[in-house]
């Protein structure tokens, strides 16, 4: 467990040295939406599926919408602890936030 955490120590801290260098390309926001929309009628569907939340999440954090990113990776969460990728979205929306 101690590795996983050092894992995700470091990978957050190079996310977070590329996001401040890197300018917001808004090009691909369109296919983003997209996404998301997709998302939340699987979610519609099951909403007890983390997978789903964690998707969307995703899409989410890459918009830069980390108030949502939090709502749906917290939820997928709380339906399954055990989703890592939940917790790394988690861990690299809260590194950002963090960051002036």
């Amino acid at each position: 467990m101690k590795t996983l955490a050092l894992i995700i120590t470091l990978v957050l801290a190079s996310t977070s040295l590329m996001a401040q260098s890197l300018p917001v390309d808004t090009s691909n926001f369109q296919y983003l939406r997209n996404r998301i929309k997709d998302q939340t009628l699987y979610i519609q569907g099951d909403p007890t599926n983390p997978v789903f939340y964690i998707g969307r999440g995703y899409y989410k954090v890459q918009m830069h919408d980390y108030k949502g990113c939090i709502e749906d990776e917290t939820t997928a969460i709380r339906l399954d602890p055990e989703r890592s990728e939940a917790h790394f979205h988690l861990g690299v929306v809260l590194d950002r936030l963090r960051k002036p």
